[in-house]
């Protein structure tokens, strides 16, 4: 399920003080794993000047698509290394570099350029080197830090803007993100990028500004008011656009209602969600399309359910509604049919089951998906998506993933995807 749906109560309007870093933490992972801040490593203590730590994530991947001959198979491995500093109480400085890379025979394609002509299935991991985040934290103005430089960011529930972290090469942007804390129960943050890093690795300019307003009328429930203006001609979605510049507001509230005794306490989960997308800087002008989720939940001490819907939706037939900087891998199934929005727009309805046991140290989660469209009715498919996931040390899990693709009409030709990845996640 979507890192929003998990099934204890998550409120919206939360500081984020500490630096998030592409380390997702040896912990269940709810889907798909979420950047966390960093861990000082071992090596602080000899080196003694700022905090040292790392990763190492190496991940085998077995992709089978009905229309290509061939299946792919093979180990791809992410390593990271970073450093933070507090410079001054006010000065905090971080680096972070990355490298990507396949291990042993190659039997995949990893370029999205040969699509049209690979035998293969895309594996879009390619081999990259690179700084991964290197900025600076000012927080000189009273319940305020201001981030400035090469960053992972999230708005909200990842929706429409996150790191995309289960690719080996997370998304991240170069700009400045500013918090604020001031009002009670409340965090206002405000940002500016102009440069974007994808997670194949490439380069590109964009002038991205969003904001997020936060706030958490009782404990355990938020309300979230938030936008994004992308100013970028040419991006992730293939709309068949000269011009794919929008503008993005939505509301956003969820939390959970706690009910019971300390011996036997579950949680009532929900969510409700609208937004609407328009054109933006020149954006073409049939963009012009509506979102909205509704979810419910009940959590209990292992064992938790969930059922949501979710409609992007479409200007009747001629664009559905995009969201080309989100965590792909938390939103309608982990095979990724759905990565740019058909015109006819998606309307995704799904129930989430996760079951944790040996004090959290396994966690088993599934869900299953059936996908529509938004206009004309037409039958997209159905989509199981089932992990396991085994905390061997505190820093050390392994995850198992398979996902199932079964198409309904004919948007996809018919075509049926598997997918299953192992993945091995080291921090230290």
């Amino acid at each position: 399920m979507a890192a929003d749906a998990q099934t204890a109560p998550a409120t919206t309007a939360t500081a984020q003080t500490a630096p998030e870093s592409t380390i997702a933490q040896a912990a269940p992972m709810q889907g798909a794993p979420i950047a966390v801040e960093t861990i000082p490593g071992p090596f602080d203590r000899w080196l003694g000047a700022g905090d040292f730590y790392g990763q190492v994530r190496p991940r085998y991947n077995n992709i089978a698509e009905s229309d290509l001959p061939e299946r792919t198979e093979g180990w791809t491995i992410r390593v990271v290394a970073g450093w933070q500093k507090r410079l001054s109480a006010d000065i905090k400085v971080a680096i972070e570099a990355i490298h990507t890379d396949n291990i042993g025979a190659k039997d995949y394609n990893d370029d999205v350029a040969r699509i049209g002509s690979s035998d293969y299935p895309l594996l879009p991991d390619p081999r990259n080197t690179d700084l991964n985040q290197a900025y600076v934290d000012y927080s000189g103005v009273p319940s305020t830090r201001i981030r400035a430089g090469k960053q992972i960011v999230h708005l909200g529930n990842d929706r429409f803007i996150s790191d995309n972290d289960f690719r080996q090469t997370p998304t991240v942007f170069n700009g400045v993100l500013v918090s604020n804390t001031a009002l009670p129960a409340t965090e206002a943050k405000l940002g500016y990028f102009q440069r974007i890093r994808t997670a194949l690795g490439t380069q590109a300019q964009l002038r991205l500004t969003m904001f997020d307003l936060a706030w958490n009328p009782a404990a355990g429930h938020g309300i979230s008011a938030y936008g994004y203006f992308l100013d970028q001609d040419k991006d992730a979605s293939f709309t068949g656009f000269d011009n794919n510049s929008h503008r993005t507001l939505g509301l956003r509230a969820d939390g959970g209602f706690r009910i019971g005794n300390a011996t036997r306490e579950v949680t009532l989960n929900y969510l409700a969600e609208i937004a609407e997308q328009k054109p933006y800087a020149g954006g073409d002008t049939r963009i012009d399309a509506r979102y909205w989720r509704l979810g419910v939940g009940v959590s209990g001490e292992s064992l938790g359910l969930r059922i949501d819907r979710e409609v992007k939706g479409s200007n009747h037939g001629l664009y559905g509604l995009q969201t080309p900087l989100t965590d792909l891998y938390a939103f309608n199934g982990w095979t990724l049919q759905f990565t740019t929005t058909p015109a006819r727009g998606l309307q995704d309805t799904w129930a989430g089951l996760r079951y944790e046991l040996r004090d959290s140290r396994i966690v088993l989660f599934t869900e299953y998906h059936r996908f529509g469209s938004d206009f004309g009715g037409l039958d997209f498919g159905r989509e199981w998506d089932v992990s396991g996931e085994y905390r061997i040390l505190d820093n050390l899990a392994a995850q198992l993933k398979h996902a199932r693709f079964r198409p309904g009409d004919d948007l996809f030709g018919g075509k049926r995807v598997d997918k299953t990845w192992l993945t091995l996640n080291f921090v230290f």
